[in-house]
């Protein structure tokens, strides 16, 4: 069996976890970008049948299946896929959190969007028609951020791969930073109550769409004087 990543660290820490001896580490080059990724040749059949047994086996992201753990290890195993198969960065246009996890499995993906749903942390769900589908399950916001919140405090932190880590401490400024832009939610409640602007910041800071930022009255108004401006424009 050969195990690969991009991530060097992933694999050192591996091979250092199940205290391989006779495991061989690899350096090769991705001819596409010329990356370079890491693999690790494993020869133990007990250790072979027990990674098969437990789902790593060929073109496991297609066909993977939600794992069979106990409920208490479900963060730690979904930090391990953030750590494989996620994506921790900063909505520009909005400039929020963004946390994606892809998967080609349909079931898997169904079950990572219903493990956060459970939470309340209301993610989206984005099916993508290539050659095999793929599915990609996001949040945005400080709904991202209570999710990694959950996810990095389940396990020791030397634990997690160090570069994403790094992206999630660093994503804390950037909440702090100006709120997002206008949503079209936002818009629409402004448009509907636009004589009562108490009323529209109330209903947008409450709203289940509003992962933590705030609207002044002042910034209320004057999106409301160009929104009524771009309406009555002859164009």
């Amino acid at each position: 069996m050969i195990l690969s990543s991009v991530d060097k660290e992933v694999i050192v820490k591996l091979k250092s976890f199940y205290e391989m001896t006779d495991g061989k580490m690899l350096t090769s080059i991705i001819p596409e970008s010329g990356k370079k990724y890491y693999t690790l040749g494993l020869h133990n059949k007990v250790l072979f049948d027990r990674l098969v047994e437990l789902g790593c086996y060929e073109n496991k992201s297609l066909i993977l299946d939600p794992p069979k753990i106990d409920s208490k290890y479900t963060a730690a195993f979904l930090l391990g896929v953030i750590d494989g198969d996620g994506s921790i960065s900063r909505n520009k246009t909005t400039n929020q959190w963004k946390v994606s996890i892809g998967t080609g499995s349909k079931v898997f993906a169904d079950w990572i969007y219903s493990e956060i749903n459970k939470r309340n942390l209301l993610p989206s769900f984005e099916t993508r028609k290539k050659k095999n589908n793929f599915y990609t399950v996001t949040l945005f916001g400080n709904s991202g951020k209570i999710f990694l919140d959950e996810l990095y405090s389940s396990v020791p932190k030397e634990l997690p791969l160090t570069r994403k880590y790094q992206s999630y401490l660093s994503m804390g400024s950037i909440v702090s930073g100006r709120g997002p832009d206008f949503q079209d939610w936002e818009v629409e409640i402004l448009l509907s109550n636009k004589d009562n602007l108490k009323l529209v910041k109330t209903m947008i800071e409450s709203h289940p769409k509003n992962y933590g930022w705030a609207r002044s009255i002042g910034t209320l108004g004057h999106k409301r004087l160009a929104l009524s401006r771009k309406l009555n424009s002859p164009d």
